[in-house]
């Protein structure tokens, strides 16, 4: 969720797939919780959120998810 370059290849070897969707500390634009809303419909399986800093953007990403 940072501007980090997301280590796909690293996820791939461990059999997960790998989705970055970025966004900042001031606040979640509406096509991410768009983007985030499909994503999660789509999964049928558990999935993992981090965010680099492990604050407050993974802890948001979760809420809208659920």
């Amino acid at each position: 969720m940072d501007g980090r370059k997301p280590d796909v290849e690293g996820a791939r070897k461990h059999g997960l797939r790998y989705v970055h969707l970025r966004f900042g500390y001031d606040g979640v634009p509406a096509s991410r919780v768009a983007e985030l809303a499909k994503l999660t419909a789509e999964v049928s399986d558990l999935f993992f959120v981090q965010c680099r800093h492990g604050l407050h953007r993974g802890s948001a990403a979760v809420a809208i998810t659920r």
